[in-house]
């Protein structure tokens, strides 16, 4: 995030970038015919990155969403979403934390 004084926060996660899946979403309408037309289609390529993590990191990748810019790898992300998982073999120490996001999108009107 950049605030307005030009000060930015990051950090670095040493994790696997999972291959990428591609959902597809469509808005369809049956017609009298019965026929289907798609209205809309929205074509995502959708990333998950997954590691364990300290409480402090788990805030940090909770505010995720909050932020106007994010960045992996020097390519801007959109549409966040943080899992986080405490794990009980582990004691209260660590959470497993999953991060999904989207690099692209498709949309056909």
């Amino acid at each position: 995030m950049i605030f307005p004084t030009g000060f930015w926060s990051e950090f670095y996660v040493d994790t696997i970038l999972e291959k990428p899946q591609y959902p597809v979403q469509e808005e369809t309408r049956e017609d009298e015919e019965g026929d289907v037309h798609r209205l809309f289609q929205r074509w995502e390529k959708q990333y998950v990155v997954s590691f364990k993590a300290v409480e402090s990191l788990c805030d940090a990748c909770s505010m995720l969403r909050l932020m106007d810019e994010v960045y992996v790898n020097n390519m801007r992300v959109f549409d966040i979403f943080t899992d986080i998982v405490w794990d009980e073999e582990e004691g209260d120490c660590f959470a497993s934390v999953t991060i999904t996001f989207l690099t692209r999108k498709v949309i056909k009107v």
